[in-house]
């Protein structure tokens, strides 16, 4: 109510500009944000939240033709309402991920050994396959590449991996790992 009464009274431009900053600031006091882009519109990835938490936990081994056997590993915490991935063979350069619903889309945080923090979201899903894409990434430092897609494919006893990761200058580079439960 203040906010229309105040706009009846705003005629001049920079009175147009003091009340557009405090209606926008108002909105953020509120915690009110706009409206997501159709690009970050979420799925309803709840069935395949059902599949993960049933599917993933454990440990998954694959061969690497860099060198030696890479491990990823998958366990539920916090009272079953997340996923936590434990990813790479050294425990001093292991990567974190946090896999969790959001309402009925799903979402990942992935902490890389580089120092950044991606988050990724569901853009397709179903009970053999999960694509989560780039949403937005934090102290993503100079020359550093950032993870754009995961994808899944879960068997009953294999998990087929790929990433992208996208470099500053948009090069991509993409690995594909075929791990199988031990």
């Amino acid at each position: 109510m203040l906010l229309c009464s105040a706009r009846m009274r705003a005629r001049s431009p920079v009175a147009a500009l003091a009340l557009a900053l405090a209606t926008l600031a108002s909105l953020a006091c509120a915690g009110q944000r706009p409206a997501p882009s159709p690009a970050r519109a979420s799925i309803d990835a709840s069935h395949t939240w059902a599949r993960l938490l049933h599917g993933l936990p454990g440990t998954w081994t694959a061969s690497s033709e860099r060198g030696p056997a890479l491990e990823v590993s998958y366990r539920l915490v916090s009272r079953g309402s997340a996923l936590l991935e434990t990813f790479g063979a050294s425990p001093a350069e292991q990567t974190l991920s946090v896999y969790h619903p959001d309402g009925r889309g799903l979402m990942l945080t992935h902490y890389c050994a580089q120092g950044n923090q991606v988050r990724l979201r569901a853009s397709e899903a179903s009970a053999e396959r999960v694509t989560f894409t780039y949403l937005d990434a934090t102290n993503v430092g100079p020359g550093q590449s950032v993870m754009h897609e995961l994808v899944f494919v879960l068997g009953p006893d294999t998990l087929d991996r790929t990433e992208v990761y996208r470099a500053q200058d948009g090069s991509a580079e993409t690995s594909v790992l075929h791990f199988v439960r031990r």
